[in-house]
């Protein structure tokens, strides 16, 4: 599944070929800038936070580290809620 806005970079053949290989797309409403946002500060985080810190050897390297991050990112990484006061639950 890939959630995208509607930029003008997803051409008709790029949206094409992501459907040719079973990918499903959703596409974000128009108008709505800030409807993508949690997932655009995720990626954000795993791009500056982990992947820019590591050398990959291969997909399989790949899929390894990005499920620890993710562990890391749900479960021991401070978060900051409301107030701008870190959660001491997680």
């Amino acid at each position: 599944m890939l959630i995208c806005d509607r930029d003008r970079k997803w051409s008709r053949a790029a949206l094409a070929f992501l459907h040719q290989d079973r990918v499903r797309i959703i596409q974000t409403p128009f108008l709505a800038p800030n409807c993508n946002a949690y997932a655009e500060r995720f990626v954000r985080s795993i791009k500056e936070e982990c992947l820019a810190r590591v050398i990959l050897l291969g997909e399989r390297h790949l899929r390894c580290t990005i499920a620890e991050f993710v562990t890391h990112y749900h479960s021991e990484r401070n978060h900051q809620g409301i107030g701008n006061e870190l959660d001491s639950a997680a």
